[in-house]
């Protein structure tokens, strides 16, 4: 009897011979590599509850998925879950050998869009200087500044997409970057109020502003991946960043040590160490709520 499944991302139903249960697969529709599951299990999973698109046809989705990383089922509906930083750091480092051409591509554009800005305001204030007043002037770096912001966060939403969907196994495209328009007001909202709450925690001796960055951090990848609202993305970023504190606070300082090395590196690093970083904090993000599991290899 053939076993009949869902694809954990997409919501596709998938069709394999019965024999087939425990081997990895890779979704025709969104190229999610995936472990079949039982028979037993394909039935109790149908009969759960699945936040993720609607079905389509049945599909044999049998093809040899890519080599080297090995990962148990990516569920929408995952659980908070305590990761450590080891499994972290490591799966976040084969993802990045494997897909170095899109993670350092996509890191080259954003800087390059960033310093881009930064060289228009350089140029302008003194071009400008003569002709308008130091007030004028203040407001005009100000301004580029702002648009440089915004230009950011815009950006930073795509990069994020494609990330994530580079740990999920599927095709991300350069274009993807520039997709991010939908949750621009929900990230800034989000940003601003976490940012004000940050800046105090940091007056109250500091220490309640670092927790407050331990505990809350995944907040920015639910509103990515999860389409949560603003304020909500906070309620649910709670549980997860509870049960990482500490593995949080160490990639945190791992993160830092990856980007002094990239920076030592006559700078020519950073676009190197920027995606691994950023690498690991999606990978974090899927692992600590329950999207994604590193199976052992034997």
């Amino acid at each position: 009897m053939p076993i009949q499944f869902s694809c954990t991302q997409c919501n596709k139903q998938l069709k394999v011979p019965d024999e087939s249960a425990g081997a990895k697969a890779r979704c025709p529709q969104c190229q999610t590599v995936i472990e079949i599951p039982s028979a037993a299990s394909a039935m109790a999973a149908a009969a759960a509850p699945s936040f993720a698109q609607p079905p389509s046809d049945s599909v044999n989705p049998y093809s040899a998925p890519s080599a080297g990383i090995e990962a148990k089922s990516l569920k929408p509906t995952g659980q908070p879950t305590a990761v450590g930083p080891g499994e972290v750091i490591e799966y976040a480092w084969n993802v990045w050998k494997q897909n170095l051409g899109i993670l350092v591509g996509v890191t080259a554009i954003v800087l390059g869009i960033s310093i881009g800005v930064s060289v228009l305001q350089q140029l302008l204030v003194p071009l400008l200087a003569q002709q308008m007043s130091f007030e004028m002037i203040q407001l005009l770096v100000m301004g580029i500044g702002l648009i440089g912001n915004v230009i950011n966060i815009f950006l930073g939403i795509g990069q994020t997409h494609i990330v994530l969907k580079v740990i999920r196994g599927q095709h991300a495209d350069f274009a993807e970057l520039f997709g991010g328009s939908s949750l621009f007001l929900r990230v800034l909202g989000a940003s601003i109020v976490a940012g004000m709450a940050v800046m105090v925690g940091f007056i109250a001796l500091i220490i309640p502003g670092i927790l407050l960055c331990l505990l809350f951090w995944p907040f920015y990848y639910l509103i990515v991946d999860r389409k949560a609202k603003a304020m909500e993305s906070f309620s649910m970023a709670y549980p997860i960043g509870k049960l990482n504190v500490g593995t949080t606070f160490v990639l945190g300082l791992a993160s830092m040590g990856i980007y002094i090395v990239g920076a030592l590196a006559l700078c020519v690093g950073v676009f190197f160490a920027l995606p691994l970083i950023s690498t690991i904090y999606c990978t974090a993000y899927l692992m600590m709520s329950g999207q994604l599991g590193v199976r052992a290899k034997h």
